[in-house]
């Protein structure tokens, strides 16, 4: 099967990149939305939401089903204690979905909503309302969540890319 570990390799890679690239940009687009206010805000709501949906989801589904599937190609044994980067990089990514999809994705829907509501109750000719104070401590522990999972990527990244030895 080591004829295969090269398409996988590449489609790891690209998932990677579809995954994680588009989200170090998301807070910078957030804060010139949130300084231009108005339809700016609207505007990259959407474009979050949509990049989300067709390519961070599938990008990060890609990465572990590949990253699976790399394992098994070529048999690694990574089980053993000179694998113990790997095993932390999976536990990093494990977690990083799992809070993803439970807690950070909660507080995105919510904040939605939210928002959704207020332009709803603004009036159709005036600009839409500023954030609620609930809507801003959402953003805020989001930002604070993209934060964390951007240093655990890069965390990941150079485990996969040194491979240190690591005692645990």
């Amino acid at each position: 099967m080591g004829w295969l570990f090269p398409w996988l390799l590449f489609a790891h890679v690209l998932g990677v990149v579809l995954a994680f690239g588009p989200t170090y940009a998301f807070g910078t687009y957030a804060g010139l939305a949130a300084r231009e206010g108005g339809p700016a805000r609207s505007f990259n709501d959407r474009a979050r939401t949509l990049v989300n949906r067709r390519m961070v989801m599938p990008g990060t589904l890609l990465v572990l089903v590949t990253g699976f599937l790399l394992i098994w190609s070529v048999n690694y044994p990574w089980s053993s204690p000179s694998a113990r980067w790997l095993q932390l990089s999976i536990v990093l990514y494990l977690g990083m979905i799992a809070y993803n999809l439970t807690i950070s994705r909660r507080r995105q829907m919510r904040i939605g909503e939210l928002m959704a509501r207020a332009r709803a109750a603004a009036p159709a000719d005036g600009p839409p309302p500023p954030p609620s104070p609930e809507v801003q401590d959402l953003i805020h522990k989001v930002r604070r969540d993209g934060k964390a999972m951007g240093v655990i990527v890069i965390l990941i990244l150079f485990l996969m890319v040194v491979k240190p030895q690591v005692a645990l």
